[in-house]
């Protein structure tokens, strides 16, 4: 006489209920790490243009006429050359069009006449990124409006 085989009872779709269950939480956290990694990166990367900027705009000669003119002109250009890795339409979010939206200020507000250059770039993200809307969670990833950098350098 043979032995009776057990055979295990067939769970048809299980796995597939499973993942459907599981999925949409791997996605997000896939899609939030993604987003987040770039943000971190657009944000060093603002902050070192505004660095560079700074610094490029406080090696120009004071002596001559148009000195503020020209440290603005080539804070600008400089910020332009270190953020050129960026896809066109997220370098204009940054720059504008002809480098306009990089503010070039002198002194500090609390001392006008400080002898400081200050640089900042502000990329404003809406739109960048597809946001999900999701009904007791909100929206995901939540992210910041806008990110800014500010650099000062001493004349």
């Amino acid at each position: 006489m043979r032995p009776r085989i057990q055979r295990r009872p067939r769970q048809l779709g299980g796995a597939a209920v499973e993942f459907a269950f599981v999925f949409p939480f791997l996605f997000f956290l896939m899609y939030g790490v993604l987003v987040y990694s770039y943000l971190f990166v657009l944000q060093e990367s603002i902050n070192f243009a505004a660095q560079e900027a700074a610094e490029a705009a406080v090696k120009v000669d004071e002596s001559g006429a148009n000195a503020d003119t020209l440290r603005v002109r080539f804070a600008r250009e400089t910020a332009a050359q270190v953020l050129s890795w960026l896809p066109e339409d997220q370098r204009e979010r940054v720059l504008g069009n002809g480098n306009e939206r990089v503010e070039v200020s002198f002194g500090s507000a609390p001392d006008p006449q400080s002898d400081t250059v200050i640089v900042q770039l502000h990329f404003d993200l809406v739109g960048l990124f597809p946001v999900i809307t999701l009904y007791f969670v909100g929206e995901v990833p939540p992210m910041p409006n806008r990110l800014s950098a500010r650099a000062v350098a001493r004349v």
